[in-house]
């Protein structure tokens, strides 16, 4: 395995656009990258008791808080930006494009599982977060 394919760029771990489909797009923090990982834990001191003693999440919250919890360091921490973003219709039946705000973001991945999941996905790709010269040798070393 060549390690060098493995490489990400730090710059665009803070924030990088992903498209979800030809219309939509997200700009995301990369989830395996040391920052998020501190604020990660950050946010889960609260159950870090019940978690030792159990090593079971689901003893230390219901299914809803860690929804709940995940869509809040979604909004405070990995979703940035979005475009494209399509949600409800207007007075004529035209889908109204949603401006991204972090209060937008909470109602989307609250109320739309699927759309969660994907910037969830894009978030931890680590195709997403490498420079276009290392996803470039991670093709021609695997050929």
């Amino acid at each position: 395995m060549q390690l060098e394919s493995l490489k990400t760029d730090s710059t665009m771990e803070r924030g990088t656009w992903v498209p979800l489909d030809p219309s939509c797009r997200v700009k995301v923090v990369y989830t395996n990258s040391p920052e998020y990982a501190f604020k990660q834990k950050q946010a889960m001191k609260p159950y870090r008791t019940v978690l030792a003693k159990t090593r079971d999440f689901d003893d230390a919250m219901s299914q809803a808080d860690q929804d709940k919890l995940t869509v809040q360091l979604l909004v405070d921490y990995v979703l940035l930006d979005w475009e494209g973003v399509e949600y409800g219709k207007d007075t004529k039946g035209d889908p109204v494009k949603l401006p991204y705000s972090k209060e937008n973001a909470h109602k989307v991945l609250t109320d739309v599982p699927a759309f969660r999941q994907m910037v969830e996905e894009a978030a931890a790709t680590l195709s997403n977060f490498r420079t276009k010269d290392a996803e470039e040798d991670a093709k021609n070393s695997a050929a």
